[in-house]
């Protein structure tokens, strides 16, 4: 286990858009989370505009960084990733 090594995975996120817009029902769940996105994105970058670290911003929101992290992952694609996986294949 001491062998294993980080190796990072590349993602082109407009391929994934290209290839997933074609599974049923993408397209119509990918838009309804448009405002999650939104959201994910505008957190994201005022924190790392502002230099603030995860913790930084729980501090002042009065919350923990684990519960600030999940909002922050939450709002993100994770939400859209475990809703893509599960639909159907074509």
């Amino acid at each position: 286990m001491a062998d294993l090594k980080y190796t990072p995975v590349a993602h082109n996120h407009k391929d994934f858009l290209e290839k997933a817009s074609k599974r049923k029902g993408f397209p119509e769940s990918y838009e309804a989370q448009a405002t999650a996105h939104a959201l994910a994105h505008a957190m994201l970058s005022a924190r790392m505009r502002t230099g603030l670290t995860q913790e930084a911003v729980a501090d002042r929101m009065g919350t923990t960084k684990a519960r600030y992290r999940g909002w922050e992952v939450e709002a993100g694609m994770r939400r859209l990733w475990h809703r893509s996986r599960d639909m159907p294949r074509p």
